[in-house]
């Protein structure tokens, strides 16, 4: 599966990689609240853009959910074939959203529905880093 990313955060390798020397217990909390941000703000505004894909759309739609990660993510598609050609959301995300050259006229030139999500990322990124300096906390105090 292809990753895209929205934004790019100097140092967060250095973060993550740090966060390791917590217990297993404050990384599952923050995959908690990564996914609780990613519900929030990342689901609601790629479903809502996935709504302007044409035809593809509402399945597409339905095909966004929160992943379970350290930072706040999504996937977007699914295997199950669900169109009535036997294509997945997998196989109709990126043509729907940029077309094709191949004999696919079904996709046209694609409807640029990924450019459509709405302004997520500096609400989403400032809370994630409330949640990093909240468990960090805790769990440096659990373990002194």
């Amino acid at each position: 599966m292809a990753k895209y990313v929205e934004l790019g955060v100097e140092g967060l390798g250095a973060v993550l990689r740090d966060m390791r020397t917590l217990p297993k217990e404050a990384t599952k909390e923050l995959r908690r609240a990564s996914v609780d941000i990613a519900n929030r703000h990342m689901v609601p505004s790629w479903k809502a853009a996935a709504l302007t894909a044409g035809g593809w759309g509402p399945k597409l739609a339905d095909s966004v959910r929160a992943a379970s990660d350290r930072l706040p993510a999504l996937k977007v598609g699914k295997d199950k074939r669900v169109y009535s050609g036997g294509a997945s959301t997998n196989m109709t995300r990126y043509p729907a959203f940029r077309g094709t050259q191949a004999d696919y006229a079904a996709f046209g030139n694609g409807t640029g529905w990924m450019a459509n999500r709405r302004p997520y990322q500096a609400q989403a990124l400032h809370e994630w880093t409330q949640a990093v300096d909240l468990i960090v906390t805790k769990w440096n105090r659990n373990t002194l």
